[in-house]
C-alpha cells in the first residue's frame, strides 16, 4: 500500500499507513523505508527524502544499497549532480558498500551537466 500511495504521489497516506504499522508494533525494514523515500524523490521532495534518512538513521534503523541509491539517484533527477556526489562520499564505506549503479547514476548526471571530465575522473576512482 506504501508503494502504491507513494507512486500515485499521496506521500501523506503513504506516511498514514507507515504510522499504522509502527503503532501495531511491526518493526519496518529496509525496503519500507525505501518506499518511503522514493515516493518523496518522485514527487521532487528530495530535502525531504534527505531527513527521512537522517531520522531513520539517527534511531538506528539500518538502510540498504538500494535505499542509497534511491537517494542518489533522487539527488541527480533534481539537478544536484555535486551534492549527490559529496553524499557518495558520506557513506562510502561507512553507512553501506558502495557499488556500480550508485557510481552510474552519479557519472550520468556529470555527462549530462557537461562535467565529462569530472565524469571520467570518478569512473577512473570507480573502476580503481
Amino acid at each position: 500500500m506504501i508503494n502504491c500511495f507513494s507512486q500515485l504521489g499521496q506521500n501523506a497516506l503513504s506516511i498514514f499507513v507507515f504510522a499504522n504499522i509502527l503503532k501495531k508494533g511491526y518493526e519496518p525494514d529496509a525496503i519500507t523505508f525505501t518506499t518511503l523515500i522514493n515516493g518523496l524523490c518522485l514527487k521532487g521532495d528530495i530535502h525531504k527524502a534527505l531527513h527521512f534518512h537522517d531520522k531513520v538513521v539517527a534511531l538506528g534503523f539500518q538502510l540498504n544499497q538500494v535505499s542509497y541509491g534511491t537517494l542518489i539517484n533522487g539527488l541527480c533527477k533534481a539537478g544536484q549532480t555535486k551534492a549527490a556526489l559529496e553524499f557518495l562520499r558520506q557513506i562510502d564505506g561507512k553507512l553501506v558498500q558502495l557499488d556500480v549503479v550508485m557510481y552510474n547514476m552519479i557519472i550520468d548526471g556529470l555527462c549530462k551537466d557537461k562535467l565529462v571530465n569530472d565524469a571520467f575522473d570518478l569512473y577512473s576512482e570507480m573502476v580503481a
